[in-house]
């Protein structure tokens, strides 16, 4: 177990606030060539996951290619890293944007990448960890996303796809669901420091 960083927009640490969100996707930094597949893989105790391919088209033996690590394991605790007002004149004293108690341009935010450790107030224990392609998210996965539906659209998946996909292109970049790149899921639980 290790205690590491990561990032959430303010709209997602409210939903962790409010107990909606309970996984997270991250683009995963590696490729799985044409012909290969990916799959869980336990013998390396430093990687998760094997992409492998078939020996000369036999069904029953494969080579691995390579072997992949995600970022976090389960058992790690994840300090979120957040949009925060840090007071110098008052010691350890911050004030959370995703609170929306402080409007105005007098402050002086300090965006979530460069929060210091000592203002993390909210803690995550990953519970689960796989692999998957983005397009395969479910409806009740995009719930436990945190994300609400968007009525005012008819995504054939149905409404919460819409609000997903506006969401995930939001941080990721246009046009990146419809890449579907692979992705880690994270599946986490609220802790207390």
């Amino acid at each position: 177990m290790k205690e590491k960083p990561i990032l959430f927009n303010t709209q997602m640490v409210q939903a962790i606030l409010a107990g909606n969100k309970t996984q997270t996707r991250r683009i995963a930094d590696f490729i799985v060539p044409e012909g290969t597949f990916i799959a869980r893989y336990s013998a390396f105790k430093d990687r998760n996951y094997a992409i492998k391919r078939q020996i000369d088209h036999d069904p029953i033996f494969y080579e691995v290619v390579q072997t992949v690590k995600s970022k976090y394991e389960i058992g790690d605790i994840l300090w979120v890293r957040e949009t925060v007002v840090i007071f110098k004149n008052v010691e350890s004293y911050f004030a959370y944007k995703a609170d929306g108690n402080y409007v105005g341009n007098e402050l002086k935010w300090t965006p979530s990448i460069h929060m210091p450790r000592s203002a993390a107030r909210i803690f995550l224990e990953v519970t689960n960890v796989r692999v998957e392609r983005l397009k395969e998210i479910s409806a009740i996965d995009i719930k436990c996303e945190g994300i609400l539906p968007d009525m005012r659209t008819d995504h054939p998946r149905g409404p919460h796809y819409t609000a997903f996909i506006s969401l995930w292109e939001s941080i990721n970049g246009k046009g990146c669901w419809n890449d579907n790149p692979w992705v880690w899921v994270y599946e986490f639980e609220k802790v207390k420091p």
